[in-house]
């Protein structure tokens, strides 16, 4: 009987008897104590992260990483100056086209109702020396 493996219903009674015992055994701390070890406690774990966080940088911020890092910032500047350029172009070429089109008008019906002779006149008139 005692060669055989305990149960995992032995284990966890004996556990549970050793957990039993163990609160049994624990001191109440003071008021005092607890904020001393509270305090102790805040402290060892501002340290740790801290630490924690400083090795973290020093791990992250390598000459690769610096390089991908300034590889991709290049890249988005580079398609954003292409994107705004190739706005502003077709930008320039709308406002030109709007600019254009009121004059090219009435030169085309000037030109389709008077014909060349009506050029002459009007260039005649304009230009005419006094």
């Amino acid at each position: 009987m005692f060669d055989e493996a305990p149960t995992s219903e032995e284990l966890a009674r004996a556990a549970l008897r050793a957990s039993v015992l163990a609160n049994q055994q624990q001191q109440v701390l003071t008021e005092e104590s607890q904020r001393l070890l509270a305090a102790l406690l805040r402290e060892e774990m501002r340290v740790a992260v801290a630490a924690g966080i400083r090795e973290a940088f020093d791990q992250a911020l390598t000459e690769e990483n610096a390089r991908r890092v300034f590889k991709i910032g290049v890249d988005v500047l580079q398609e954003q100056a292409a994107t705004s350029a190739g706005r502003m172009l077709w930008s320039g070429i709308k406002g030109l086209l709007r600019f254009a089109f009121w004059p090219v008008f009435l030169l085309t019906a000037a030109l389709m109702i008077g014909g060349p002779g009506l050029f002459k006149a009007v260039w005649a008139a304009l230009w005419k020396s006094p």
